[in-house]
């Protein structure tokens, strides 16, 4: 799933610059299509972050602060986020 979610935002934004540039002619034709390989390149990057940042809450919100990962700073963050969130209550 998360390839088919890559491979279409990578082709949308490829396409989204090619296509903006082949209509109203802003730059050169390979300027243009390094921009939109780099922008390809990007989104599909964001797409992986976003589906790694969901893993995360996903396995912090079942596991709680019992979950250990390489980033600790990261799982110490949304532990003490959590256990502020519940003193609120």
């Amino acid at each position: 799933m998360l390839n088919s979610f890559r491979n279409v935002a990578m082709l949308l934004a490829f396409l989204t610059i090619a296509g903006s540039n082949l209509f109203f002619d802003f730059i050169n034709s390979y300027v243009a299509c390094g921009l939109a390989l780099v922008a390809a390149f990007l989104a599909r990057l964001a797409m992986e972050w976003v589906f790694i940042e969901r893993a995360y809450r996903e396995m912090m919100r079942l596991h709680g602060a019992d979950w250990q990962t390489t980033a600790g700073k990261r799982v110490q963050s949304a532990a003490a986020a959590a256990k502020a969130s519940d003193s609120r209550k």
